[in-house]
Formats: C-alpha cells, sequence, structure tokens
C-alpha cells in the first residue's frame, strides 16, 4: 500500500490508527512537503486530496482578481501571506498620499479601514482648525468686535490697502471693461453695487452700501 499516490497524496506507512468505525488511518506524503494522517477510505473517495494546501491554492488564485482593486484611498497590491490570530487575511495596500500598509482584507472590503491612517489624522486636524475658530470668533463675539458676523473694527477702519487705485475700499477698477466696480462685503457676502462710468459714481454707490448695512451695525455696538 505504502507509496500509491492519491492526487497530491502519496502514501508513507500505515499508522496503525483507526477511525472510531474501524478505518485505517494512513501517513501520507503531500507534493508541497508537508505530512499529514487521513483514512484510506478519504482518500480513494477523492473527499481528501492534499495535505490542505491544494485549499488555500485555490483560495489564493481566487484572491488574486482583488489586487488593483481601490476603495476610499487604498489599493489593494497584494496578499502578505500573514494571517491574524484568528486566521483573517492581512493585505499590502498602497495609499494615495504615498504611503503603503497591511490591512486586514476584511476590514478593506467593508471599507471600515479607509487609509493608511492619514484620513484620521487629516479630520483631526481639521476638528482642531475648526475649534481654533470657533474659539477666535468667540473672543471677537466676546470683545463686541464681532456682531452677527460683522467685524466692526474692519467697517470701522478707513485705511486703504496698499494695492488699492480708487481712494476708496470696495472701489476697483476693471482694466478690460474700462469701468469703475463698486463691492461690499457684508456677514461674509459679497456683493457686487454696479460698474460705474464715473470713479465718483462708483464711489457714491459704495458710501450708499456703507450706510445701508454698516451703519445700523456700527450704531448698535455704540450703545
Amino acid at each position: 500500500m505504502s507509496a500509491k499516490k492519491y492526487n497530491k497524496l502519496t502514501i508513507i506507512k500505515d499508522t496503525g490508527k483507526r477511525t472510531k468505525s474501524g478505518n485505517a488511518i494512513y501517513e501520507c506524503r503531500c507534493d508541497c512537503g508537508n505530512t499529514c494522517e487521513i483514512t484510506l477510505a478519504k482518500l480513494r473517495s477523492g473527499h481528501t486530496k492534499s495535505c490542505g494546501c491544494l485549499i488555500k491554492d485555490t483560495a489564493n488564485e481566487k484572491f488574486k482578481k482583488y489586487e488593483g482593486i481601490r476603495k476610499n484611498r487604498l489599493t489593494l497590491i497584494r496578499d502578505t501571506g500573514k494571517r491574524t490570530n484568528d486566521g483573517k487575511r492581512i493585505v499590502l495596500c498602497q495609499c494615495e498620499c504615498g504611503n503603503t500598509c497591511e490591512v486586514v482584507f476584511a476590514k478593506f472590503n467593508n471599507s471600515s479601514t479607509k487609509s493608511c491612517g492619514c484620513l484620521a489624522l487629516e479630520k483631526k486636524k481639521e476638528k482642531h482648525e475648526k475649534g481654533r475658530a470657533e474659539k477666535a470668533v468667540k473672543t471677537l463675539q466676546d470683545k463686541k468686535i464681532l456682531i452677527n458676523g460683522t467685524n466692526v473694527a474692519v467697517i470701522n477702519s478707513h485705511k486703504l490697502r496698499s494695492n488699492n487705485t480708487s481712494g476708496k475700499t470696495g472701489v476697483t477698477f476693471d482694466s478690460n471693461r474700462k469701468k469703475w466696480i463698486a463691492q461690499i462685503v457684508f456677514q461674509d457676502k459679497s456683493m457686487r453695487l454696479g460698474r460705474f462710468v464715473k470713479k465718483e459714481d462708483a464711489i457714491k454707490a459704495r458710501l450708499e452700501a456703507e450706510e445701508k448695512y454698516f451703519k445700523p451695525v456700527i450704531e448698535k455696538n455704540k450703545r
């Protein structure tokens, strides 16, 4: 019986062991080099064809279809051959940030892991910056510098920017259309007041807008 081969398994010897039903158990050598113990019935029926490597090889072959697939920020490169303690496949991925990382395939596949970790860092940074911005706004509000989304110190200031050529904030010259543009920013909204041939008319439109939008806020702040 020894040296007889079934699929990937070659019988080495009868171990002398028997199953509860009396089936002989043989020691076999697999083509992959491993040895294992199997009943003759399972060898003859083809129920067992290898030491277990055939199942792994088949699973690995099927897994190749996932290589190159991208989910979220990760692109799956290959199976690392590593497994978690509970047998889950660990894969190597390329993150869009340029880093590579090892991820449990199930977490990659169900999108519970979306990046190498850079996404979580970005969200943490955004949350921190948002918190700083909110704190800064609250400070301005407490000092009555920021009222209804309007910076009172800015609208009260008559200081011109260094690149201003009109002599009035909010009035600029459109060199393409050869006209003066008047605009105003109020409560984080930019409003175009119109285009004018004469600079004086643009300045007048800006002053009227300041009277309409800025003056009520300035007067309220004086109380």
